[in-house]
């Protein structure tokens, strides 16, 4: 089922959301998730989204999401990130930042 967020009121859960994921996490109430898996744009010009002309603005483009996820995530909670072996080893450095 499709639902696009709320912008007041509130988040109606358990449904899929179309939308900008940092949209919806700020709209997350604080340790409210228990699970994150998410499959991280690649970066590698083979897609119209792929659009950071740097793999250093992609990284920097990240760190709001994984900052807000962090925030999201109950202390018990679990992410999953995935990534291209082309930036994996910088998406992995990165992630230690907010997640063990």
């Amino acid at each position: 089922m499709y639902l696009p967020p709320v912008a007041s009121g509130p988040l109606t859960l358990d449904v899929v959301h179309h939308c900008d994921a940092l949209t919806l996490l700020r709209a997350l109430p604080d340790a409210s998730v228990d699970l994150i898996a998410t499959d991280w744009p690649y970066n590698m010009d083979k897609a119209e989204w792929d659009t950071w002309k740097t793999d250093a603005d992609y990284l920097t483009w990240m760190r709001p999401h994984l900052a807000e996820m962090q925030r999201v995530l109950k202390p018990n909670g679990s992410y999953y990130g995935f990534a291209s072996p082309y930036l994996a080893a910088h998406v992995e450095i990165l992630t230690g930042e907010y997640f063990k």
